[in-house]
């Protein structure tokens, strides 16, 4: 681990001090019993033994030190007893490659992962998706992970036809509105609409659905005897929509802004209080 060329330690310097004094403490660890215990694993050949000690435990932490070797690194983490992730953590605080042997040796295997994830790291659709699924609250969703997938397919240019017939096929995502919630909703002291009235709209749904996208069902009457339902979703989906009303369907294709348009929707089967219900299928090519 070098000195920048102002003479001041290197940021991967400061950032490994900071992993291992948290490290430490979280385990309850005084510098002196660290360096006994870093010594016990260190091997007796070791030549870097002989320059460690508590006041250099002190400087690596505060991030005042020059050199560091993998070796040593390497030793502090099983001194530690860290986790694998831990261990990752520590090494790429330290700007070091975590697929690398104790010497810093790469196999051809761990060049071989190393390029694979340079290639999706490099792929915003892959880092786009990893990140929602990084940030997100939510428990993760099959949509998400199969689309995860098909990036990560398309990033390395498989095209077998079996694998992405499996993958690319529609992901389906149903809203169910009973027919309660329908008659409740276009109640005509609700809704408003009379006879020779301008078009009336009102938002019959706003949810977001497991893919996090908010959708918006937006009901629009063009007459007496038929209307219009737009879906909306935000960010904007692509795919299709299909409504099944009874023994009716309807599809729409989404817009490039994720827009849905379903026309001349028979109004009797929306306002009708023995109707059947609303079952709305969002069949997303892709999850943006």
């Amino acid at each position: 681990m070098k000195r920048g060329r102002s003479g001041k330690p290197d940021i991967p310097t400061i950032r490994c001090g900071d992993r291992i004094v948290r490290l430490r403490t979280q385990r309850g660890l005084s510098r002196s019993r660290l360096i006994q215990r870093l010594f016990d694993v260190l091997e007796p050949a070791d030549l870097s033994r002989y320059n460690i000690s508590e006041a250099w435990l002190a400087r690596l932490e505060t991030g005042h030190v020059v050199k560091l070797p993998r070796g040593i690194m390497e030793g502090l983490c099983r001194a530690l007893n860290c986790t694998a992730s831990e261990r990752w953590d520590v090494l790429l605080e330290a700007d070091r490659n975590i697929l690398a042997d104790v010497d810093g040796v790469l196999t051809d295997d761990a060049k071989a992962f190393t390029r694979a994830m340079a290639r999706l790291y490099e792929n915003p659709r892959v880092v786009t998706l990893l990140e929602r699924l990084r940030s997100s609250r939510r428990p993760v969703s099959r949509f998400i992970v199969m689309e995860l997938f098909t990036a990560i397919l398309t990033a390395f240019g498989i095209t077998d036809e079996k694998l992405t017939h499996m993958v690319f096929q529609p992901l389906t995502y149903p809203l169910t509105l009973p027919r309660q919630f329908l008659n409740t909703a276009f109640a005509p002291s609700l809704f408003g609409v009379t006879r020779g009235s301008d078009e009336t709209s009102i938002v019959l749904i706003e949810e977001k659905i497991e893919t996090d996208h908010l959708v918006t069902v937006t009901v629009t009457v063009l007459s007496d005897e038929f209307q219009t339902i737009a879906l909306e979703t935000h960010p904007p989906l692509s795919g299709k929509v299909i409504l099944t009303l009874g023994g009716s369907a309807f599809c729409a294709l989404f817009d490039d802004q994720g827009i849905a348009t379903l026309m001349n929707i028979p109004s009797r089967l929306l306002t009708r209080t023995d109707g059947p219900d609303f079952l709305l299928e969002i069949l997303m090519n892709r999850v943006n």
